[in-house]
């Protein structure tokens, strides 16, 4: 009941800050992996990386988003960072604020290919990679299976002459 100049403006669509004019847009069609990091929210966008504003996830700036050379895989909040895993390298977002994001890359040169191996630990994140079972802990990657035991050392009590190895302990009831 309320005349329309008493509605005041239009609500804006767009702000100024730190100097960036950041427009709204709808989400674009096709993002994957989405991941929550100080407030925003991050997803995959082909090679691309976007991320709304603070509490805005519904606004999809094109100012908020960094270009990878290789198509990333996974993103993961870790270690006050947000880690962008490829499968060339390993990438990272700092930043609290949307507009002053800053991308660098990590010294982790084994990238992840399985999306979903991707899991947060106390020691760190650990990803499948194609040398192997890698740990990242923000700075450098470490191959946990570079070191795994070969399965010809187990030789273990057998009921044949001559032991096979195994990857288990044949048994009687395993020997057939």
């Amino acid at each position: 009941a309320k005349p329309f100049a008493a509605l005041g403006d239009a609500p804006s669509s767009y702000y100024d800050e730190n100097g960036v004019t950041v427009d709204y847009a709808p989400p674009p069609i096709g993002l994957t992996d989405f991941e929550s990091h100080y407030g925003m929210l991050f997803a995959i966008d082909g090679h691309s990386v976007r991320w709304t504003p603070q509490l805005t996830p519904d606004a999809w700036p094109d100012v908020f988003s960094v270009t990878l050379a290789y198509e990333p895989v996974a993103l993961a909040s870790f270690n006050q960072g947000l880690i962008i895993l490829c499968q060339d390298a390993i990438y990272r977002l700092d930043g609290n604020t949307p507009t002053q994001m800053s991308l660098s890359k990590t010294s982790a040169e084994d990238g992840c290919f399985a999306p979903h191996s991707v899991q947060k630990t106390d020691k760190g994140l650990i990803y499948l990679s194609k040398r192997g079972i890698m740990l990242f802990n923000g700075a450098y990657a470490e191959c946990m299976t570079d070191t795994r035991v070969q399965g010809a050392v187990i030789n273990g009590p057998s009921r044949t002459a001559n032991p096979i190895p195994f990857w288990w302990l044949p048994t009687v009831m395993t020997k057939n």
